[in-house]
């Protein structure tokens, strides 16, 4: 992006409204998009401004489903931006993580939630958060996906941060995928 006229507000509105104006400029209508979750996505969609229509069909791309911070949950932003700018969206009814290897087998066979994930892998864009390991901020520990002492152990194993819910080292890896 040509970095655009200054936006007021907060650093999150901030950067929400500067990348809803990017998108804007490259996003065709009636283009296809695949969402995650958290407070930098949710500030991306309040940054959209009404009559910037785009007949946009949005899929949410991870789980998320009974977060305890709704407002920031994939289906509540996959929901809002499609009434802003217009469009359909596709709930990913399915929590982001379970505790066990068969369950999550199993809902991944589910044709309501791999329908979804098909569209999301499909689509032209992908709309993604970078999720820190700040306790202060993770929006992981916060919707209690991960707690303090995993937010440790995932920094003792190398990780900076997450995509996704994956955690990444500073070269882009997976430091435990078992995490």
């Amino acid at each position: 992006c040509d970095g655009g006229a200054p936006v007021a507000g907060g650093a999150f509105v901030r950067v929400g409204m500067r990348a809803a104006r990017c998108l804007d400029a490259v996003v065709p209508d009636g283009a296809s998009q695949a969402m995650s979750w958290g407070t930098a996505v949710r500030a991306w969609t309040d940054g959209w401004e009404s009559g910037q229509r785009k007949d946009v069909d949005i899929s949410q791309m991870i789980g998320g489903a009974g977060s305890s911070h709704p407002e920031v949950d994939g289906t509540e932003l996959a929901r809002r931006l499609a009434d802003v700018i217009g469009g359909t969206y596709q709930y990913l009814n399915a929590p982001l993580v379970v505790d066990d290897e068969a369950l999550a087998v199993a809902l991944m066979r589910q044709p309501s939630i791999s329908g979804v994930l098909e569209a999301a892998a499909r689509a032209q864009i992908a709309l993604v958060g970078i999720g820190s390991l700040d306790p202060e901020v993770s929006s992981l520990l916060r919707a209690g996906y991960l707690t303090r002492s995993g937010i440790d152990l995932a920094l003792k194993g190398g990780a900076v941060g997450d995509v996704c819910g994956h955690h990444l080292d500073g070269a882009g890896n997976l430091p435990n995928p078992d995490l």
